[in-house]
C-alpha cells in the first residue's frame, strides 16, 4: 500500500485529494481546459466541481482497495495537478500512470520528478514489473517524460479512445522495473 501523503523535496508532494478541494480541483481544470481538453479524454465530461468531489470519492474508493493511487501534485503547498498510479494489477504486476500539470509549471521538471518518484513506490511497495503510459500522439511535453524516465515506445493504438466526439489514437509507452 501507498502512503497517503508522499513529500518528494521541500517544494513538491504529492497527497491523495479529499471531498473537500473538488472546488479547488475545478478552478485548476477550468484554468487549463483549453489546454487539457485538447490531450485527456476526460476533460469535457468535467462541467463542475460535483463531477470532482465524484471523482474525488470515486479515487477513495480506488485507494482503499489498492487500484488507484490518485495524488494531487502540490508544490509548496499550492496543487497545480494530477499524477498517479490507475488500474494496479497485482496479479499482473503491472500499473498505468497518468499525469497532468498546471500550465504555469509546466517545463519546470516538476511532472519528470513526481513520475520518478511513482516509479520508485510502485516498485518498492506495490511490487509492479510494468508501468504503461498512454498519450496522445500531439502530446509532445507529455512525451517528453517517459522518455527521459527510460520508457520505451511500444506502438500507437489505433482509433482506441473517444475525445471531443471522435476517435483518437493513443501512445503506448512501457517501462519494465
Amino acid at each position: 500500500m501507498l502512503p497517503r501523503e508522499i513529500q518528494i523535496n521541500e517544494h513538491i508532494s504529492l497527497k491523495i485529494r479529499k471531498e473537500d478541494e473538488a472546488e479547488t480541483l475545478f478552478d485548476l481544470v477550468e484554468k487549463n481546459r483549453e489546454q487539457l481538453r485538447d490531450m485527456l479524454p476526460w476533460v469535457d465530461a468535467t462541467q463542475s466541481s460535483e463531477d470532482l468531489r465524484k471523482f474525488i470519492m470515486d479515487c477513495e474508493r480506488g485507494y482503499a482497495e489498492s487500484k488507484k493511487f490518485d495524488y494531487g501534485i502540490y508544490f509548496d503547498g499550492e496543487m497545480i495537478g494530477s499524477g498517479g498510479i490507475n488500474n494496479f494489477r497485482s496479479e499482473y504486476r503491472k500499473c498505468d500512470f497518468g499525469y497532468w500539470i498546471d500550465k504555469d509549471f509546466e517545463g519546470k521538471g516538476i511532472t519528470t520528478t513526481v513520475i520518478a518518484h511513482l516509479i520508485n513506490e510502485a516498485k518498492e511497495k506495490l511490487n509492479v514489473h510494468r508501468i504503461e503510459i498512454r498519450m496522445e500522439p500531439r502530446n509532445i511535453a507529455s512525451r517528453r517524460i517517459p522518455e527521459k524516465l527510460g520508457f520505451s515506445y511500444e506502438g500507437t493504438m489505433r482509433d482506441c479512445a473517444i475525445q471531443n466526439g471522435k476517435f483518437i489514437d493513443l501512445e503506448m509507452w512501457a517501462l519494465l522495473v
